[in-house]
C-alpha cells in the first residue's frame, strides 16, 4: 500500500484493466441509449461505475475475487457497521453519514463503496441526488 503511494497511486483506488474500462464506456453509453440520449453524461458514467462496484464487491464476496489492499472479511465488517448505524426506515444525510463513520475510524472511500454496494442490492436508497439515504432493506 504504502509502496502505491510512493509511485503515485492514489489511495483506494481501485485498479481496472483496459478491458473493463471498455467494459464501463459501452455500459455508460447504454444507459444513455435506455433513456434516449444519444450521449453519456455524468450519470450514466456513476451508474457504469456502480454496476462496476457491486458486481465486484459481490464477486470478492463470493470469494471469487480479493480486492486489493484488503479481504472480503474486511469489507463485511464495514458493510455491517454502516448498516447497523441506520434502522430500517431510518434516513441520514449521506454527508454526515459518512462523516461519523470517519470519525469512528472507517476510511472514507470504503464507506461510500459500501453505500453503493448497499443501494445497488436495494438495502438503502438514495434520495434528493445522492445527498440523502435511507435504509428500506
Amino acid at each position: 500500500k504504502k509502496e502505491r503511494e510512493a509511485r503515485g497511486g492514489a489511495r483506494g483506488a481501485v485498479p481496472i484493466t483496459v478491458r473493463q474500462l471498455e467494459a464501463l464506456v459501452r455500459i455508460s453509453e447504454s444507459h444513455a441509449k435506455m433513456r434516449l440520449d444519444p450521449v453519456a453524461t455524468a450519470s450514466d458514467v456513476r451508474q457504469a461505475i456502480d454496476l462496476f462496484t457491486v458486481s465486484t464487491l459481490q464477486a470478492a464476496k463470493m470469494g471469487e475475487i480479493v480486492l486489493e489492499g484488503g479481504s472480503a472479511d474486511g469489507m463485511d465488517q464495514v458493510r455491517q457497521k454502516v448498516m447497523n448505524s441506520l434502522g430500517f426506515g431510518q434516513s441520514a444525510n449521506t454527508r454526515t453519514f459518512i462523516n461519523q463513520h470517519i470519525g469512528s475510524g472507517l476510511d472514507e472511500s470504503t464507506i461510500q463503496r459500501v453505500i453503493r454496494s448497499l443501494v445497488g442490492e436495494g438495502v438503502f436508497e438514495e434520495s434528493a441526488r445522492g445527498s440523502r439515504i435511507k435504509r428500506i432493506g
